[in-house]
């Protein structure tokens, strides 16, 4: 609500209570829960606008699943996939502490691995820097 509007909202309430010789605390009263009234009812002019958008993003959604899924092409592993990080070391800036110190990692093809370690330990550190998120 503007200021304009909300002083001639409120002139016209008091008008209004001294046409009806409302007094006392009924006079300071009334213009509150009128104004408590728009405040809680002006949500509602938003429900036609929200209305519309949730058939677009249906209308959307139904484009987007309709028809048959595509076929996926077979998937192309690379012939050589083995991993080796050696001696990794790694800190956030130039002049703070080190995070991760000689670290090495070395996982051959069809191998698994898990990288465990206490909170802290740098395991989400040397993923990132494995995914290149970070340059070394």
């Amino acid at each position: 609500m503007t200021a304009d509007l909300a002083a001639r909202f409120f002139f016209g309430i008091f008008l209004l209570c001294a046409l009806l010789s409302v007094q006392g605390a009924a006079l300071a009263a009334l213009p509150l829960m009128v104004w408590a009234a728009f405040e809680v009812l002006s949500p509602l002019l938003l429900l036609p606008g929200y209305y519309r958008e949730s058939q677009e993003a249906a209308k959307n959604i139904e484009k987007i699943t309709e028809g048959s899924p595509q076929s996926s092409p077979s998937l192309c592993l690379p012939q050589n996939s083995h991993l080796e990080a050696e001696n990794v070391f790694f800190r956030y800036l130039p002049s703070g502490p080190w995070v991760l110190e000689g670290v090495s990692l070395d996982l051959p093809p069809g191998k698994k691995m898990a990288i465990v370690g206490p909170s802290g330990a740098g395991k989400s550190t040397f993923i990132n820097l494995l995914m290149r998120f970070w340059d070394y």
